[in-house]
């Protein structure tokens, strides 16, 4: 396959539309002690609250009524109003709003070609790690050493960042103006055809891996009939009336399994070829 030639156009829909994915934002810190007693607390019906309140403000306070029922209600109202304290500080941070419609889903529904580039990183990734080979002790090394996701996420944000800069030129003016519009439009259209490069990184990564995936299953095979041929041959030679030759089947079998590491070593150094211009000089990949 010619690596001149663009793959992402023809590369970008799933399922028939554009998806574009991003790895989820990181969870935020776990609720302190506080912070969970409160979430307990909030989920007791009303009446239970009012419960727990008094009877544990009652029994705090229990001492203070050998000095005076007035003491003991004071020392009641203090021990709530501490409460209320409390849970006033137990409040976790405000989530923020559900979006109904996230910066990546506005992206893939715009259709331009930062979109698609997008979406074909992202398609091109979900494929890889589905690979059987991906999950393979043959590419331990590369998944300790490539992270992919974390490509995929770059050229998303560098395809947003384009995204917003086309949506900031917006209509075309008319009169002089027109023509500078036109002029950056073209170079975000190119900004667009760059970054395309690196989903066909991507994508060349991933029809390596389903190719290393047949290998792999050619390998399995082929094993399955060495230790077959084994067994045929050593039932030719007791079967066979006087000494003759055994079969080569364990010969031949060998030397094809032989032809598929060879054939799976080869596939392993494309794939660590293919992925160095996602590994360096990453401002060659940055948008105006």
């Amino acid at each position: 396959m010619d690596v001149d030639t663009a793959l992402w156009p023809d590369r970008c829909l799933t399922d028939g539309r554009l998806v574009v994915l991003r790895q989820p934002e990181p969870a935020g810190p776990e609720p302190t002690w506080l912070q969970r007693r409160g979430r307990t607390w909030r989920r007791l019906q009303r009446n239970e609250q009012w419960a727990v309140a008094m009877v544990s403000a009652t029994v705090a306070t229990s001492p203070l009524s050998t000095v005076s029922d007035d003491a003991q209600a004071l020392g009641v109202l203090g021990v709530l109003a501490a409460g209320v304290v409390l849970l006033w500080r137990s409040r976790e941070p405000g989530r923020p709003a559900v979006r109904a419609q996230s910066a990546e889903a506005r992206l893939a529904a715009s259709g331009t070609p930062e979109a698609r580039v997008a979406a074909a990183a992202t398609r091109a990734w979900g494929e890889t790690i589905r690979e059987h080979s991906w999950r393979s002790p043959v590419l331990a090394a590369t998944r300790g050493s490539f992270d992919g996701r974390a490509e995929v996420d770059q050229v998303v944000e560098l395809a947003l960042r384009v995204h917003a800069a086309r949506l900031a030129l917006g209509r075309r003016p008319t009169g002089p103006a027109g023509q500078v519009h036109d002029e950056q439009v073209a170079a975000l259209d190119r900004a667009a055809g760059r970054l395309g490069a690196r989903a066909d990184a991507l994508i060349r990564y991933r029809d390596q891996a389903a190719a290393l995936s047949v290998e792999l299953r050619h390998l399995r095979d082929l094993e399955r009939m060495e230790r077959t041929a084994l067994v045929v041959d050593g039932l030719t030679i007791e079967t066979a009336s006087g000494a003759g030759r055994p079969d080569p089947g364990v010969v031949r079998v060998t030397a094809e399994i032989e032809g598929v590491r060879s054939a799976m070593a080869e596939l392993v150094a494309d794939m660590s070829r293919t992925r160095e211009p996602l590994l360096h000089d990453p401002t060659r990949w940055t948008a105006p």
